[in-house]
């Protein structure tokens, strides 16, 4: 599916709005490049990935450990 959303927020934070993709759609195989911690002290952020199918995924990440991240199906 199209990923068309992607918001990431501090996992032990206030939840962020901000959808991360902008305009941008992501089809299967595509890649972006995001910054996700902008500096500060959190590592562990909670990312949802909203698709074109109206499903959404939410998985916490470990930024401080990963460099590389993919929402792969299921």
């Amino acid at each position: 599916h199209t990923m068309t959303r992607l918001y990431a927020s501090p996992a032990h934070g206030t939840p962020v709005d901000e959808d991360m993709l902008g305009d941008t759609i992501l089809k299967p195989g595509q890649s972006a490049q995001l910054v996700i911690g902008g500096g500060g002290d959190a590592c562990v952020y909670d990312l949802k990935a909203s698709f074109d199918d109206d499903t959404s995924r939410k998985q916490k990440v470990n930024v401080c450990e990963v460099r590389t991240y993919r929402f792969a199906g299921e």
